[in-house]
């Protein structure tokens, strides 16, 4: 029997759980909404006791891993760094290029990834809303939300790709997800100055 490369994988309920899945049933054997492709169907068939699922209507299959990647839309190596995020998951050789430490403009892009995704965040949001369920441009939006819960290094990624395409459209939402961190920070400042003092008077 191989050994798995992956020894410390959490059960594949958990993973679900936490991508936001829902498992129908009970026992081994759950079905699920693919979610990825706007909840259409019952079609994801889960078997709890061998940590695998199977999409009926794609064919698509595979472990924890596969499911990472299909419902969050990423590749293998994003899927750890999430996995690694919400459950410790390691790799006895795991790559040791999540960030790559020569890339002397990482720490700058990450700060405007931050303020990019706040923006990124809400126009995803609102067109999810407005769109009818069944429109192209949902899976897009689903994949942006999904990538913006992946790590600073998928978000470093996905702004770098954003701005590579879209560089006008990129930092005019940098600039307004700064703003909204400064007022964010200026709310909180008055806030914890209130109440400080009022701390202080009694």
């Amino acid at each position: 029997m191989q050994t798995s490369p992956y020894p410390n994988l959490p059960p594949i309920e958990t993973v679900a759980r936490e991508l936001g899945i829902t498992l129908r049933g009970s026992g081994d054997e759950r079905r699920a909404r693919a979610i990825w492709r706007d909840g259409e169907g019952w079609n994801i068939a889960f078997n709890i006791a061998k940590n695998v699922w199977h999409d009926h209507a794609t064919g698509e299959s595979g472990g924890v891993i596969a499911l990472v990647e299909t419902a969050l839309g990423c590749g293998h190596r994003d899927a750890m760094v999430w996995l690694a995020d919400r459950f410790g998951t390691t790799r006895s050789a795991a790559p040791a290029t999540v960030r790559a430490p020569a890339d002397s403009g990482w720490d700058a892009d990450l700060r405007r990834a931050v303020w990019w995704a706040i923006a990124a965040a809400a126009m995803a949001e609102e067109t999810l809303e407005a769109l009818p369920a069944n429109h192209p441009e949902r899976r897009i939006m689903t994949r942006l939300l999904a990538a913006l819960r992946l790590g600073d290094a998928a978000l470093v990624n996905e702004y770098r790709d954003w701005r590579q395409r879209e560089p006008e459209l990129t930092t005019a939402m940098t600039e307004v997800g700064r703003r909204h961190e400064a007022r964010v920070q200026r709310k909180l400042a008055q806030w914890l100055k209130g109440y400080f003092d009022e701390t202080q008077e009694s």
